[in-house]
């Protein structure tokens, strides 16, 4: 210490000199704290990225909350996002953290889309914008969702929190031009390489930035084999990316049974269902069940996560990608019709199952 600091540090009164201690004192961690109404007893998935000086990795906590009630430490060195999931679903509350915050969690409703999360400045931005939408997240509207999102960022795009609702509440699959166009119009603190740092580094909801237009050959766990690489070399494939329960989940099977059906060429197209249940019995029950033959049946239990997922845009589920021949992807999106309608185009196929020898 200096001669000059040490006589500054002289001239302070106590409550000073306690105040730059703590400040120095400061533990690589936040709290939250969940207050929901008492009737609230449900357990959140909450992932995010930690890091330090060498080396990251992906974290999950598990909050318990009973009688709307929980408390929890988590573990942060550097600013991070923390994705708040509700059973197997995408996730339902992003959470913009820095070490030392002290997060509280409020709301109506057991449901993510309800709360207000306080802690800092960009939670209390992005629980503004929540609430002001709430029935567009509620409902799972991704049309209406997106343009919330495109209205904020045309409005604020100079706002860090322009840079995060594109990242976390845009589906790009349905309009990617419009999302590239949003991004590009980011500018000061929002275009600032922290904030695109931020995401990529989390590896979670598709990476910061226009989505791949190519696929690579991927490696997944599979029933039988127990593990199965998928080429796109020469025949097309769709993926057809799930959990066990959703609404549409039965008719979306049945069609995926069509497609398997009016495959007879020896060309024949590619057909994978990849489960994105976290449990191994889950995903072989629903596999039993759902009696897929002669389609690939994966296990990704990393689901949004996983390096494939990322690698391929998978932000939502279910969510059917085709790929074409040398790997270029050719639909990307919600709709199994669309996706189906793509694939018989890409393999030459009729809705008959005769070749058309394209």
């Amino acid at each position: 210490m200096t001669q000059s600091l040490r006589k500054f540090l002289g001239f302070l009164p106590l409550w000073a000199l306690m105040l730059l201690t703590l400040a120095s004192c400061v533990k690589n961690e936040f709290r939250v704290e969940f207050k929901l109404p008492a009737g609230v007893n449900e357990s959140y998935t909450m992932l995010y990225y930690v890091s330090d000086s060498e080396k990251g990795w992906l974290y999950d906590q598990v909050a318990v909350v009973q009688q709307g009630k929980c408390q929890m430490k988590g573990m942060t060195r550097n600013p991070t996002l923390i994705y708040v999931f509700q059973g197997a679903q995408e996730p339902g509350v992003v959470i913009y953290a820095e070490r030392g915050d002290k997060i509280e969690i409020t709301g109506d409703s057991s449901s993510p889309a309800s709360w207000t999360v306080s802690g800092n400045d960009i939670n209390a931005t992005l629980s503004t914008w929540r609430a002001e939408n709430r029935n567009a997240l509620s409902a799972h509207d991704n049309k209406k969702v997106n343009e919330a999102v495109a209205k904020y960022v045309k409005t604020h795009p100079d706002d860090p929190v322009s840079a995060i609702l594109l990242e976390v509440y845009y589906d790009r699959s349905l309009d990617t031009a419009g999302f590239e166009s949003l991004f590009k119009s980011l500018k000061g603190e929002a275009s600032d390489v922290r904030w695109m740092e931020l995401m990529s580094r989390s590896d979670l909801l598709g990476g910061f930035g226009p989505l791949k237009q190519t696929a690579a050959p991927l490696i997944l766990r599979t029933a039988g084999n127990g593990a199965d690489t998928i080429g796109f070399n020469e025949q097309p494939a769709l993926l057809y990316f799930q959990y066990n329960n959703y609404d549409a989940r039965k008719d979306d099977v049945s069609k995926m049974k069509e497609l398997l059906k009016e495959r007879t060429d020896s060309g024949k197209p590619q057909i994978v269902s990849v489960s994105l249940e976290n449990d191994s019995s889950s995903w072989r029950y629903q596999a039993r069940m759902d009696s897929l033959k002669g389609a690939v049946v994966a296990w990704m239990p990393l689901a949004f996560a996983d390096p494939a997922a990322v690698a391929l845009g998978v932000e939502k589920a279910p969510c059917y990608i085709v790929v074409g021949k040398k790997g270029k992807i050719l639909y990307r999106g919600t709709s199994p019709d669309d996706a189906a309608r793509m694939l018989r185009d890409a393999a030459g196929m009729s809705k008959n199952g005769k070749s058309e020898n394209k």
